[in-house]
């Protein structure tokens, strides 16, 4: 076997893609969308992600792209919790 420098470890595709993908509920709030239509723009195609295991991705690259494009609807961010601060 030759010898030499060890091979550099190479990330599997499905590891790199899975980087590039946020879940539904974290794409709704990014767009200022609710998850039912996100749900409908991902079957009807308008936003590009994909299913894995039978639940859907949004690609992070489809999520700036609406950014870009100002497709967001600002959000009121009343509505999210906030994490409460515990005092030390």
């Amino acid at each position: 076997m030759p010898r030499g420098k060890p091979a550099e470890r190479v990330p599997l595709l499905a590891e790199q893609e899975e980087d590039d993908l946020v879940d539904v509920a974290l794409a709704a709030r990014l767009l200022g969308k609710s998850r039912p239509s996100i749900y409908r723009y991902l079957e009807e195609g308008r936003l590009g992600g994909r299913k894995i295991g039978g639940r859907w991705y949004v690609s992070r690259a489809a999520v700036d792209r609406w950014w870009e494009a100002g497709l967001v609807q600002q959000t009121n961010p009343e509505h999210y919790p906030r994490k409460s601060k515990t005092k030390s």
